[in-house]
């Protein structure tokens, strides 16, 4: 990702890069026009990163979003700041910010004549704005259930660690609750700034914790919250 300047404002742009275990690169492009047609669908809500222009003309494909100033979350739901370092973000501000998360999923999954499943909500989907506005991105791995039918079958390529719904993972199968599931992981990651998957050995996933879920499924937050100290 990368900063730009367009008609004298700050812009972000985003380029898709061509990995190596992507043996079929139309398959990459496939996923570029996903997140365009979805973006410029998403461009009337607040909380979704707009679209201003793209170019598929170079062998990296760029997407050229509004600035959000205040950069993109991490893993464990910290702002990435630009001098590499990370900012904890106030309570009431997590709150605020899963808040105008869950409307722009909702938009999503109701506002068009089908619904649309984003299958990749992380935390390092979510930018900030000046105002600690959020802007949900990366609609590349999104997908609508077909007609007269209340669940797509997935290719279960796409699985965000921590993230992910079991109920997918078991049957392969995508509906609106995959992406309930992954908010539910992501309300835990904002609440208790812990990410939502470890590398350490011994360390539990989030979701796997049976304090954390103890504790969610009564919503004890701000026990949450002093468990994560």
């Amino acid at each position: 990702m990368f900063k730009g300047v367009l008609d004298n404002r700050t812009i972000i742009i985003r380029k898709y890069i061509i990995r190596k275990n992507d043996n079929d690169n139309d398959e990459v492009r496939s996923r570029v026009i996903r997140d365009i047609k979805i973006s410029m669908l998403m461009s009337s809500h607040k909380n979704a990163l707009k679209l201003l222009g793209c170019c598929l003309e170079f062998p990296l494909p760029a997407l050229v979003h509004e600035n959000a100033a205040k950069g993109v979350l991490r893993d464990d739901g910290s702002l990435r700041e630009t001098n590499g370092g990370q900012s904890l973000l106030p309570w009431k501000t997590r709150l605020r910010i899963a808040k105008q998360l869950a409307n722009a999923l909702t938009y999503l999954h109701t506002a068009f004549s089908r619904p649309i499943i984003h299958r990749n909500l992380r935390s390092t989907c979510i930018f900030l704005d000046d105002d600690y506005v959020p802007k949900l991105s990366n609609f590349s791995f999104s997908i609508s259930d077909p007609p007269k039918q209340s669940h797509v079958k997935g290719d279960n390529k796409k699985r965000a660690s921590g993230y992910t719904d079991p109920d997918y993972l078991a049957t392969d199968y995508i509906t609106e609750k995959t992406d309930v599931y992954s908010f539910g992981v992501l309300l835990l990651v904002l609440l208790m700034q812990r990410a939502a998957y470890s590398n350490q050995a011994g360390e539990l996933d989030i979701t796997a914790n049976p304090k954390f879920m103890f504790l969610m499924a009564r919503l004890k937050f701000r026990q949450l919250w002093i468990l994560k100290y």
